[in-house]
């Protein structure tokens, strides 16, 4: 169990503001933070892994006090065994692709070529990183936070920037590694396809503290309805019959599949999702007039 009970004071985009966390996380599940921009989503992460020290309080992962303010306890990032993979994948343009991976980590061969494997660059290992593609830079942003052997891996929207097909590729092989090593994982994401397909818990932070709830729990509520804007319309890569929207749910992107455009629907229209939460829509959208 990794448990936060930790405040920090912040500036946010309409000024300062505490932080104030009471949470417990599941060891070896995948758990996605979301919130607004600004709301203190990645100092969250930052202060599990040391990076940002709280203004008091304490956090506890499997029974050892990574920090503890009244006791004055504050591991070392080192010592806390976390890997971290940023947004802008923060690599090192003047090495190749492998001297990015092994730097500052000390992997066992057998489970270095594992990763490799499994995220697919082997081609790419003489590489220099500013001939990568985006998608291609974040595997390698990840295979070097794998090589650290963490048990908790921190991901601060790893799909941004990327094409939808990019995106589901990255998916795809994150899930299947994440699964291989069962690591304890906090996704940061505004993508709710992102929280579905990888994560097990789904924690909103607003009004400075958090609310958890199980994935689909969070968004499948027969009861309500959402409201949202498409942002855009395109033809389906994998099946030429269906239609993707891209739409804006409370500050989260979800991608519809459509097997029948609805007549009129057009970019900058708003739409009444309804009946519960499912990634094919179809006959439950509504245009809002």
């Amino acid at each position: 169990m990794i448990t936060l009970k930790c405040q920090k004071y912040l500036h946010g985009k309409n000024g300062g503001f505490n932080l104030d966390i009471n949470t417990s996380f599941e060891a070896g599940k995948i758990h996605a933070i979301f919130g607004e921009s600004g709301s203190g989503k990645t100092s969250i992460l930052k202060m599990l892994a040391g990076i940002l020290r709280p203004d008091c309080g304490e956090i506890e992962v499997n029974g050892q006090y990574f920090f503890d303010s009244q006791k004055g306890i504050n591991l070392d990032i080192w010592k806390r065994e976390i890997g971290f993979v940023f947004q802008d994948n923060a690599l090192f343009p003047h090495l190749n692709v492998l001297k990015n991976i092994t730097f500052a980590n000390k992997v066992e061969t057998q489970m270095l070529e594992e990763i490799i494997h499994i995220l697919e660059l082997k081609s790419l290992l003489k590489h220099r990183i500013d001939k990568l593609s985006g998608g291609q830079a974040q595997r390698v942003a990840l295979a070097r936070a794998l090589c650290f052997k963490p048990k908790i891996l921190l991901l601060d929207e790893p799909f941004s920037g990327l094409d939808i097909e990019g995106k589901q590729r990255l998916q795809t092989k994150l899930k299947n590694i994440l699964s291989y090593f069962n690591l304890t994982v906090f996704l940061i994401s505004h993508d709710i396809n992102d929280m579905l397909f990888l994560c097990d818990m789904i924690h909103h932070l607003k009004d400075n503290k958090l609310s958890s709830s199980r994935s689909w729990d969070f968004f499948h509520n027969k009861n309500t309805y959402l409201m949202a804007k498409i942002l855009s319309i395109s033809q389906d890569s994998i099946n030429s019959n269906s239609i993707n929207l891209v739409v804006l749910v409370q500050n989260l992107t979800l991608n519809i599949y459509l097997d029948n455009m609805p007549k009129g629907l057009k970019i900058g229209d708003f739409i009444r999702l309804e009946n519960g939460f499912s990634l094919k829509f179809d006959n439950r959208i509504k245009k809002v007039e």
